[in-house]
């Protein structure tokens, strides 16, 4: 009895607003210089976050303005807001700003105020890029990090110069022309390592997505069978995944939330019904038919991992970002399937392992139960 309580606090937990999908949200801030004295700054962030500032349309955009401080120097570059847009699709609404420094920046120094203090995890990924520039760089605010420097000045003449050279380069070597697109593509792929993590993060924190795999386990299944549905799983939220955050196929945020808790009730009804079914202690599971399953809720999972994306942006390189995000989402998956897989291979052994899943699977479709009414009603 005390296993079973210890781990309905633990499901129960999970299922708090602090925990559910991502605590605290994510905002997007992109940064183009566009000129020596100028900037102009697109901010996104969930109209969940925007609903805290308790303030008017007018209120928030004054609140945008003075959380997102940018210095030349240690002078405050003034700022306007030029527009605003909702982004239905992912719950988010985008603030553009024009900020003029008044004189050539030397160091940009970016303050971020927004959202840290009150919600717990906040995080805020940026990209600056400079105008007609062939470079970018990336940074991410929080709660430990909330200050960041460029030295704009130095920056802008060391790339403009390392262009200078290659084009030189490119002019009086002709024989490597034909390899300089290479050596620009493999730099392109390279520069968005940043969103491996970021897919990381969001699959262990994602805990819908956690639980979702972790009923897909709650019957005793072999390695073959495991890897066939990792495989189908990666297949299918892989795709929509892509087709989502290219605007291909658009699907709105909501509906995929209710369907994603849908997807945790229905397999741990599917669990209950086939242990149920099998009168054997150690009941074989129906994996073909599950991969099938598997695949058809992991095409609705891809969609609930590409509004993340679409929250922070792909920056400039669309392909690398899509593809180490979702390296970064395969390499969190698999380090969860690790981590519980031994563990459910030991319960499996027990001469009570049919009630353990009985009990394990009850307690996960009370979780998606809780979560699916809760996006209903929201």
């Amino acid at each position: 009895m005390i296993k079973y309580l210890l781990l309905f606090s633990w499901l129960w937990l999970l299922s708090t607003p602090a925990f559910a999908h991502v605590a605290g949200g994510v905002t997007d801030t992109g940064i183009l210089i566009t000129s020596n004295s100028q900037l102009t700054v697109v901010y996104t962030a969930p109209i969940a976050n925007l609903k805290t500032l308790n303030t008017d349309e007018a209120g928030v955009e004054q609140a945008i303005r003075e959380g997102l401080v940018m210095k030349n120097g240690e002078a405050v570059c003034t700022a306007k807001t030029a527009g605003t847009l909702v982004l239905n699709d992912i719950a988010s609404q985008q603030f553009k700003m024009e900020y003029d420094c008044g004189a050539a920046i030397e160091t940009l120094t970016i303050e971020y105020k927004l959202f840290i203090d009150q919600l717990p995890n906040h995080q805020n990924f940026t990209r600056l890029a400079i105008a007609n520039v062939d470079r970018f760089q990336d940074f991410v605010f929080s709660a430990e990090k909330r200050q960041h420097q460029v030295p704009l000045g130095r920056v802008m003449a060391a790339w403009q110069k390392r262009a200078s050279q290659q084009a030189s380069q490119q002019a009086s070597m002709s024989t490597l022309a034909p390899d300089a697109p290479a050596a620009s593509g493999i730099r392109a792929l390279f520069s968005s390592t940043h969103y491996f993590p970021i897919g990381v993060k969001h699959i262990l924190f994602g805990f819908d997505h956690l639980l979702f795999l972790l009923a897909l386990l709650m019957l005793p299944i072999r390695i073959k069978p495991l890897l066939a549905l990792v495989t189908s799983f990666t297949v299918a939220h892989s795709i929509t995944l892509g087709l989502s955050v290219l605007d291909i196929v658009n699907l709105p945020a909501a509906w995929v939330e209710v369907a994603i808790a849908f997807s945790i009730v229905y397999v741990a009804l599917e669990n209950l019904y086939e242990l149920q079914r099998q009168h054997q202690p150690q009941p074989v599971s129906p994996w073909k038919r599950r991969v099938v399953v598997t695949f058809l809720f992991g095409l609705v999972h891809g969609f609930g991992f590409s509004y993340i994306l679409k929250e922070i942006g792909l920056g400039d390189q669309v392909a690398s970002a899509l593809l180490f995000f979702n390296l970064g989402v395969e390499a969190g998956q698999l380090l969860a399937i690790l981590l519980i897989f031994p563990v459910l291979l030991l319960l499996f052994k027990q001469k009570q392992s049919r009630s353990y899943m009985q009990v394990g699977s009850v307690l996960i479709g009370l979780m998606g139960a809780f979560w699916l009414v809760e996006r209903l009603m929201g």
